[in-house]
């Protein structure tokens, strides 16, 4: 890839701050191509059919919504769904 090249080649896991994270990322699923699942953890995982690159999870109780994107869709998806590939880090 060359400098200054605007395709998105790597993974990317950011936190957003965001009031009721847990309730407004379930409702997203609800939108016409929105997708949500549930996590045996309590988590909620939404995306966008249109952009499925992008997987949002949050948890209950927590004020804060993670993002993970991933060139593969699937990859994202499986990132945000299996056990412990997603973690707290504690500072």
């Amino acid at each position: 890839m060359d400098c200054g090249s605007t395709e998105a080649k790597f993974r990317v896991i950011a936190t957003y701050s965001e009031t009721d994270a847990y309730n407004s990322t379930l409702q997203a699923g609800n939108q016409a191509e929105g997708v949500s699942l549930s996590n045996p953890d309590g988590s909620v995982v939404y995306f966008s059919k249109n952009a499925p690159n992008n997987v949002y999870v949050a948890y209950p109780n927590l004020d804060y919504q993670i993002e993970i994107y991933d060139p593969d869709a699937k990859t994202a998806v499986t990132l945000a769904t299996t056990s412990n590939q997603v973690q707290l880090i504690k500072g």
